[in-house]
């Protein structure tokens, strides 16, 4: 009886408090964003124009190597210049990209992993953060901090220029640590209400931070501090997206199909301040991040029906379409004005974004119900999409025109492109293919 009363105390707190974030109102402007600002835009890089790399040129590609890692990690393999980092249960391995030979293995526990710009950042369930250098695999310096508890451990990576190289990532219940990249010294720290889950966007000098509480709060990534706080009723749980001048974040945790009760915001990343709000549908839950186009931004969103989305225009938040794209779960990309919708029901579909019409839809014939790939997330690369179904499929995303396909037996349940559109395939049962893009002919005038 006395661990229910517990219990039972416990959950009134609980309410307590989150009664009490719902009438507190502790939004902060930022009255000064111009040096935010100016930085952002003394950062940008100009946008060239998107070049049709491929014209009507075809795809071909050869199997190079195949290698065969037990209990490999999806989470912990990464594409990082010349060599593949694997992680798996109890060891890392660093692979030579165009052979396959192994440059070095060190015995690891399974870790939370990042790839940074000096190397491999690793979490221990303990709380230590390692840095693995990709050259040999030692580690080059181990920082304790307190162990993540009742939730995943997420971060982000600080390498813009004029900036110090940082990780900023999740500590113990509600905090977040931003350690040096170099030194492994913590330079700062910030305590969240809540620390369900954190989402970490950067944008600038700034990181915009949403931990599943009714608020989302922007940090100086110099100092940590609290630049600007944007408050509402819902809780912030998805990540929020950044494009120029425009922030627009979905409030409304999406649990639940049917319990409607999300907006979209848009706001000024430099100053907080909220320039329109609309309530999104009620039938449907917002999933991940808006997509961002040209003049609309789009709202992938899961329901009864299936994954669809919702349109508006960037300017004035009013819809422009609201339509299901497929009946089964999906992930999404927008490449210039066409969002691309990639169904685990073998569905390839590219939506226009400014009016919502189908442009092309194709259906990818065979492959049984367990040989669709973990990740659905296709990779833009060169011009040209590289679409993971039973298969590797590349489509150009303007028109949806087959270019080719990978000539592999895996699932692709990874799926790296480095810059020569060579591709690399990891599957769950612990193999990983490599394939090389062969020479194309191109017309010179």
């Amino acid at each position: 009886s006395n661990l229910r009363l517990f219990e039972f105390r416990a959950r009134v707190r609980e309410l307590a408090e989150r009664l009490r974030e719902l009438t507190r109102n502790d939004a902060k402007i930022n009255v000064a964003p111009e040096t935010y600002r100016a930085f952002a835009a003394a950062a940008a890089r100009p946008q060239a124009a998107a070049e049709d790399t491929f014209g009507r040129t075809r795809l071909r590609f050869t199997a190079r190597w195949v290698a065969a890692i037990p209990s490999l990690d999806l989470r912990a393999t990464f594409l990082c210049g010349d060599v593949l980092v694997v992680g798996s249960t109890r060891e890392l391995t660093c692979i030579d990209r165009r052979t396959g030979e192994c440059l070095w293995r060190k015995q690891a526990p399974r870790a939370v992993s990042v790839m940074t710009p000096v190397g491999l950042g690793r979490l221990l369930p303990d709380g230590t953060l390692q840095l693995h250098e990709l050259s040999s695999g030692e580690v080059a310096w181990s920082t304790r901090l307190s162990p993540r508890v009742g939730a995943n451990a997420s971060g982000a990576v600080v390498s813009a220029p004029g900036l110090p190289r940082m990780l900023i990532v999740s500590e113990g219940t509600r905090h977040l640590a931003a350690v040096d990249l170099y030194s492994g010294e913590v330079r700062w720290r910030y305590a969240a209400r809540r620390g369900e889950n954190f989402r970490l966007r950067r944008a600038g000098k700034l990181v915009v931070v949403g931990s599943g509480e009714p608020a989302l709060a922007a940090l100086d990534v110099l100092s940590g501090e609290v630049v600007w706080r944007f408050c509402d009723r819902l809780p912030f749980a998805s990540p929020v997206a950044v494009d120029h001048d425009a922030l627009f974040a979905v409030a409304g945790d999406g649990a639940f199909v049917g319990r409607g009760g999300a907006r979209l915001h848009h706001l000024d990343p430099w100053s907080g301040e909220a320039r329109w709000t609309v309530d999104l549908p009620k039938h449907v839950a917002p999933v991940g991040a808006p997509l961002l186009g040209p003049e609309t931004v789009c709202v992938v969103t899961h329901g009864r029906r299936g994954t669809g989305l919702v349109g508006l225009d960037r300017r004035t938040g009013a819809t422009r379409f609201d339509l299901t794209a497929c009946a089964a779960t999906a992930s999404c990309l927008m490449v210039d004005d066409v969002v691309v919708v990639n169904s685990e029901a073998g569905e390839i579909i590219g939506v226009g974004a400014h009016d919502g019409a189908v442009r092309y839809r194709h259906v990818i014939a065979g492959g049984a119900e367990g040989d669709r790939p973990r990740r659905l997330e296709p990779v833009l690369r060169s011009g040209a999409l590289f679409v993971p179904q039973s298969e590797v499929h590349v489509v150009r995303p303007r028109d949806g025109a087959l270019l080719g396909k990978v000539p592999t037996d895996l699932i692709p349940d990874l799926l790296r492109v480095d810059e020569r559109c060579d591709v690399y395939v990891a599957e769950e049962s612990g193999h990983l293919a490599s394939f090389a893009a062969a020479p194309r002919l191109s017309l010179v005038q």
